[in-house]
């Protein structure tokens, strides 16, 4: 993940995480892995109040990321990138 992660940057897009995992764990994983340093946000869907199964929560979600009409492409397994505006790519697990 690091390398793609990586690839996207190097072609000066805007990347994202969003996640379901609490900030506790996520922190955790994050000081584990160094993923935080690779990307432009993070986007925890606890913060709405929603997990990101819940369509109401890419509603909102869109207040702070406006997406353009998801696109998903599979990158590993459980994995989703969604297109976004302006050289943005979102990986989301």
């Amino acid at each position: 993940m690091k390398d793609f992660l990586a690839h996207l940057r190097a072609r000066q897009m805007r990347t994202l995480i969003v996640t379901n995992a609490h900030r506790d764990g996520l922190n955790l994983k994050l000081q584990e892995t160094g993923l935080d340093k690779l990307v432009d946000d993070i986007i925890v869907s606890h913060d709405f109040r929603l997990p990101k199964e819940d369509p109401q929560f890419w509603h909102e979600m869109q207040k702070v990321e406006p997406l353009i009409r998801p696109r998903l492409c599979w990158w590993m397994i459980a994995c989703q990138c969604w297109s976004l505006p302006a050289n943005t790519a979102l990986v989301t697990c």
